[in-house]
């Protein structure tokens, strides 16, 4: 089948913590996650508008779909841990204003505003940000999605969830895949 890349994956190992490498024959795209967290508000929603949201009768009923937007970025001087705590941190100060992402859906009902975070990812790419914008291809750029298309993290509430993969030139792919419920227009507040 002709534009089909090779998908293997494997998992290390190092004290607790799991990691995972996933390589495409496409490109010979060799994405290592390298660190997991919950990103939090920088400060809490304050109790008098801590609140829950009801969703639309038209959200309950659809299945738990994360919409991707994946935005490249060419490198600079800055070094990859300056950008990872500058990302973090926007995040986090973002989360504060825009609260309900920091939240969890209940029972398919309702977004419970109660300042979980959302889930942040990170990642090497053992690549050139060049060899991937000059023919992406799809199979190569799922593996900078911080969830697979279809992932049983749909079904745990997260309403947003966010990779940062770091090019070896010092380029910057950032994916957010946010619940289809999230208004579009609140995707470019997102740092």
């Amino acid at each position: 089948m002709a534009g089909v890349a090779m998908t293997n994956l494997m998992t290390h190992h190092q004290g607790s913590s799991a990691k995972t490498v996933e390589t495409t024959a496409v490109h010979e795209l060799r994405v290592e996650v390298i660190s997991e967290e919950t990103v939090k508000p920088s400060s809490p929603t304050p109790d008098e508008i801590r609140t829950t949201f009801r969703i639309s009768v038209f959200d309950q009923f659809s299945p738990a779909i994360y919409v991707p937007v994946l935005l490249f970025y060419r490198g600079g001087d800055e070094k990859a841990s300056d950008k990872s705590r500058r990302l973090r941190l926007a995040l986090s100060d973002v989360l504060t204003q825009f609260y309900p992402l920091a939240g969890r859906i209940k029972e398919n009902f309702w977004v419970d505003c109660s300042d979980q975070g959302v889930a942040y990812k990170e990642a090497k790419v053992g690549c050139l940000l060049d060899d991937i914008l000059e023919k992406p291809e799809p199979a190569a750029l799922t593996k900078l999605l911080p969830i697979a298309v279809e992932s049983p993290e749909s079904g745990t509430g997260l309403l947003l969830l966010i990779q940062a993969s770091f090019f070896e030139c010092g380029g910057v792919a950032r994916c957010w895949r946010g619940m289809e419920l999230i208004p579009v227009p609140m995707i470019p507040a997102l740092p």
